[in-house]
């Protein structure tokens, strides 16, 4: 079912959030263009880029403080 990734996510960061935890961090191979669009959707930024096992990486975080 399309749409099962971000019900995950939302349901993830809703805990998060009554657990008082404020920033959320995500590590995703930079080549995997749709997890990236999905997260930059739900208001992620990348945060850094770096490399390992050989393969570039990126950090994506988001601020549930606000």
């Amino acid at each position: 079912d399309r749409g099962v990734g971000r019900d995950l996510i939302h349901a993830t960061l809703d805990v998060f959030r009554r657990r008082g935890i404020r920033l959320v961090s995500v590590t995703i191979e930079s080549d995997n263009a749709p997890v990236r669009a999905l997260l930059e959707g739900m208001g992620f930024r990348q945060s850094d880029r770096f490399e390992f096992a050989e393969k570039l990486n990126d950090l994506f975080l988001l601020d549930l403080g606000g």
